[in-house]
């Protein structure tokens, strides 16, 4: 068949647009995100849960004590990759321990899951996307969203799970084209890594094998025995990680005390505004953008009628999981709803919403809107980087000031004298400063026995909060053993329950003598000296 002049111009016009595609994500995006992402990377203290992957990863022996859900109630991959990590830090380690470019350092690790997740999501977008302008509008997002920048600076398993999904996202679309049995091997390796990364990962491989249940009922019949096997293979593989799931669902359903309040539907709008506008407290940004992102995802969806399969993945897996989970905890006692667990609702999100500006048929109103994306969304990443959260709980479930445990713990150490010991309320701060002042005597005080019950009450498994250290020593039983004492308290937006504290405060203020008291990020210190 012979090509016109018109035909042969519009192809070359067509691998144009792909080559300076390429070169505007190689040489300006992805230096973009390398540089957000290890931009202040060390400059906050780690914090309770970074330091607990690091207190996690001790527990990597041969024995498999990091398998035991007695001593560990998160999935194992997390604490292997943290003591891998941890062993090539202290074979290169030339810098000092504790030191700003030690918690650097930690957080390389998830932030080079993040910057790999980049080049994924691009290849992704690809499939996904098929104009050159939307692939690079979608992948934009993905590099400057404060949500996905702050999991990216923080040493927990997020970034790597995300990296995880992207690249099952990218198997089940190379599955839709070629039904290769190759490509079912690696969608049910990621299931397989995904359940031991994370148990929340069972939302994804859930939704995932409905959307194929139904192409398969629209008439994707051969994809049915390739994909019955792989679910049955990962499924047998995934079994020790379904028991450890089960264990720690038990524990929670004997917790008394909750930990966060019961999700409704706002918290599920909460969830969707942070994936665009992260955890800031400026009320104007995220009204915005979440007005402006769900807009453009509505108008989106709508868009990819073209695409009825991509569509119907973005719609699900973007929207399910999240309103599923604000039913399942809604209803019961205990609540675990996190915004955090939906990190890769907020990705998949991102095509509908660049398929949404696309659709926008003025030029003029398509780039004005990325404008305003844009510097809507630095003000955002402003705030994080100037440690600034929403103050109310439900806009942060589970997050919390990173306190400059650091500073607090070099302070000690240059002051620190035989016979003090450090003590501190709250559970968590254990395995924060066990980190920064390893070998120094410290507990977690409480006023008498009855705080113990009382924290085996609210987080169970009795036997892996006493192998932490994370159940209170009574005050008195301390005091009586040493000559100083160095009392840690936090304040801002942080963890501390003060009917907790200030019992505490009032027994030492009485029975003791201050010495010092010192400030710094979210914590005070006060030196107390035995009274003569």
């Amino acid at each position: 068949m012979v090509r016109t002049e018109e035909e042969k111009k519009q192809e070359q016009l067509e691998k144009l647009k792909k080559r300076i595609m390429e070169y505007i994500f190689w040489g300006i995006f992805l230096p973009m995100g390398i540089i957000l992402r290890l931009f202040h990377l060390g400059s906050l203290s780690l914090w309770y849960d970074e330091c607990a992957s690091i207190e996690l990863s001790k527990l990597v022996d041969w024995k498999g004590s990091f398998l035991s859900p007695l001593l560990n109630n998160e999935p194992p991959i997390n604490p292997l990759l943290t003591f891998f990590w941890g062993k090539i830090l202290d074979t290169v380690r030339f810098w000092e321990r504790y030191s700003v470019w030690d918690d650097f350092a930690w957080r390389l690790l998830p932030c080079f899951w993040s910057i790999l997740t980049i080049i994924v999501f691009y290849q992704v977008a690809k499939r996904m996307l098929d104009r050159p302008f939307t692939i690079l509008v979608a992948t934009f997002f993905f590099v400057i969203s404060p949500f996905q920048i702050y999991y990216a600076q923080e040493l927990r398993i997020y970034s790597f799970y995300v990296l995880l999904n992207l690249l099952s996202l990218l198997f089940l679309l190379r599955i839709l084209s070629n039904n290769l049995w190759k490509d079912w091997l690696g969608l049910g390796g990621t299931f397989v890594l995904l359940m031991y990364s994370h148990y929340f990962s069972v939302w994804s491989i859930f939704v995932t094998n409905i959307f194929l249940l139904i192409l398969m009922g629209l008439g994707r019949r051969d994809l049915f025995r390739k994909w019955f096997w792989t679910n049955f293979i990962a499924g047998i593989l995934v079994l020790p990680a379904l028991y450890l799931a089960w264990y720690f669902h038990e524990i929670v359903s004997n917790i008394r005390y909750v930990w966060y309040p019961n999700p409704t539907i706002k918290t599920g709008l909460i969830t969707w505004k942070n994936f665009f506008a992260g955890y800031t407290p400026n009320s104007s940004v995220y009204w915005s953008l979440f007005i402006l992102s769900l807009l453009l995802f509505l108008w989106g969806l709508w868009s990819y009628r073209r695409q009825p399969e991509n569509g119907l993945y973005v719609f699900l897996m973007s929207l399910l999981p999240i309103f599923a989970n604000v039913f399942f905890w809604g209803a019961r006692h205990f609540s675990f709803y996190e915004h955090r667990l939906f990190i890769f609702s907020g990705v998949v999100a991102l095509f509908a919403v660049a398929q949404g500006i696309h659709g926008i048929r003025f030029y003029p109103t398509r780039f004005l809107i990325l404008i305003m994306f844009g510097l809507l969304t630095a003000m955002c990443l402003k705030d994080y980087y100037q440690l600034k959260l929403h103050p109310k709980e439900m806009h942060r479930l589970g997050v919390y000031d990173k306190v400059d445990f650091r500073s607090s713990a070099n302070w000690i150490r240059k002051n620190y004298q035989e016979g003090d010991i450090v003590i501190y309320p709250s559970h968590f701060m254990v395995p924060t400063m066990r980190h920064y002042l390893e070998g120094y005597p410290q507990c977690r005080v409480g006023m008498s026995a009855i705080d113990v019950q009382v924290h085996i009450d609210t987080f169970g498994n009795a036997t892996l909060l006493a192998y932490h250290g994370l159940l209170p020593v009574p005050i008195e039983q301390v005091a009586k053993k040493y000559q100083r004492l160095w009392f840690l308290e936090t304040h801002g937006l942080t963890f501390e329950y003060k009917p907790h504290t200030e019992p505490l405060r009032k027994y030492l203020d009485e029975n003791w003598q201050r010495v010092d008291v010192v400030s710094y990020w979210g914590l005070s210190i006060t030196l107390y000296q035995r009274k003569s």
